[in-house]
């Protein structure tokens, strides 16, 4: 919840994905383009079950890593990782 600094209550149990990438969308996070066609192209990302990587630096500066893949019996996860640290250095 810290590295993507989303408001209390947002993140429940049952909150959907898609709410969370709509709302990154909405906030920029995913680049230029229509907010449901950043949604629809990441869920369908995590339906194919392809693992993927990547580093974003947010507007805050802070960098971040993800690393998702798919789960043995269904399912997706992502881990979120701050290398803001590691980046700084890198530099």
């Amino acid at each position: 919840l810290d590295l993507f600094d989303y408001p209390d209550g947002l993140v429940t149990v049952g909150t959907a994905v898609a709410d969370l990438i709509r709302f990154n969308a909405e906030r920029g996070e995913c680049g230029p383009g229509e907010i449901e066609g950043h949604v629809e192209r990441r869920l369908e990302h995590l339906r194919r079950g392809q693992p993927h990587a990547s580093e974003r630096q947010r507007p805050s500066g802070r960098w971040i890593k993800m690393v998702g893949g798919p789960m043995p019996g269904g399912g997706y996860v992502t881990s979120f990782t701050d290398i803001t640290a590691e980046k700084e250095a890198q530099a």
